[in-house]
């Protein structure tokens, strides 16, 4: 499993940043390990809704 802080589940890492989570995966896979230097950190903003 893999947490990246600051990132949510709907419009998540992979809509906002797709070409850095491409290049974030595929290493993740074909290595094993995780290197996210490549992700700017984008978080989520928070909607209440009433």
């Amino acid at each position: 499993m893999v947490l990246l802080p600051g990132f949510g589940h709907v419009n998540g890492v992979e809509g906002l940043q797709p070409e850095a989570f491409e290049q974030f995966i595929t290493g993740y896979y074909d290595t094993g390990t995780v290197n996210y230097w490549q992700l700017d950190y984008q978080p989520f903003e928070k909607e209440i809704l009433k």
